[in-house]
């Protein structure tokens, strides 16, 4: 019986950013709160966690050989376009939620984004590294309030 090669790191990576979000769901979505749609997104990222952990350390290794200059040339450029691509998705949310009238007009959209990112990214290394920390729970609990912070006020 043959086995099959080893998925490479770019098709795993992006298999996991997909997964995250449920094909034509946003533009499906009976919801009409952009900060819905966000949260649910994000929670998406948590679940894809959930059903494959083993993305925990391939995305720690991923990051570990993103030191060396040649890895980085190699990958780089795809794994930008993956991570443009997710935040891209987030920024849209955000926009969606300012024209709605959810959240400040000032708010700015690419930076939050981006720490929203780097929120999921602290959160994996954080469920590998200790026991009590499950990202799925974590986002469950902080998101509705860190979310709920950037509603305008009356």
């Amino acid at each position: 019986m043959a086995t099959k090669p080893p998925r490479s790191i770019r098709s795993q990576q992006k298999d996991f950013i997909q997964s995250t979000v449920e094909p034509g769901a946003m533009e499906h979505s009976d919801e009409t709160s952009a900060l819905a749609k966000l949260e649910r997104l994000l929670l998406g990222a948590a679940a894809a966690i959930d059903a494959d952990e083993a993305v925990i350390p391939l995305t720690l290794e991923f990051w570990s050989v993103c030191g060396v200059e040649q890895t980085r040339e190699r990958f780089g450029r795809q794994y930008e376009a993956l991570f443009s691509a997710y935040r891209g998705l987030l920024v849209g949310l955000l926009e969606e939620a300012k024209t709605q009238g959810e959240i400040d007009a000032n708010v700015p959209s690419m930076a939050l984004a981006s720490c929203l990112i780097a929120m999921i990214d602290g959160l994996l290394i954080q469920q590998w590294t200790a026991e009590e920390i499950k990202a799925s729970v974590v986002l469950h609990e902080a998101l509705p309030v860190l979310l709920g912070s950037l509603r305008r006020k009356p």
